[in-house]
């Protein structure tokens, strides 16, 4: 017997439904940012919903970033020991003559 969010998986993978995923993610995410901006209440009573929301793209846009830079040295070094292995493998078994064809 199938579980509920295998029934939603199911429906929402079919053509029909497509369409409306994207649609339906964008209408939640715009609609929990606005949640959000009323929880947090503001002092003159009124909220500046742009300002907010550019505020909170641009924090969110700078963490991004930052986790970039934090990663892609070490990424960087995992992929060059990755393909210098490949690459000396590679070089060796053509050397030797014992490369798999």
């Amino acid at each position: 017997m199938m579980n509920l969010a295998e029934k939603a998986k199911g429906a929402l993978c079919t053509a029909k439904y497509r369409v409306y995923y994207p649609v339906a993610v964008g209408a939640m995410s715009a609609g929990m940012s606005l949640t959000a901006l009323a929880a947090e209440g503001d002092t003159a009573g009124t909220a500046n919903v742009a300002e907010n929301l550019s505020t909170s793209f641009q924090t969110m846009a700078n963490t991004m970033i930052d986790t970039i830079f934090a990663v892609l040295p070490v990424v960087l070094s995992v992929m060059s020991a990755y393909l210098c292995i490949k690459f000396g493998i590679g070089f060796f078994q053509k050397m030797t003559g014992s490369a798999t064809k």
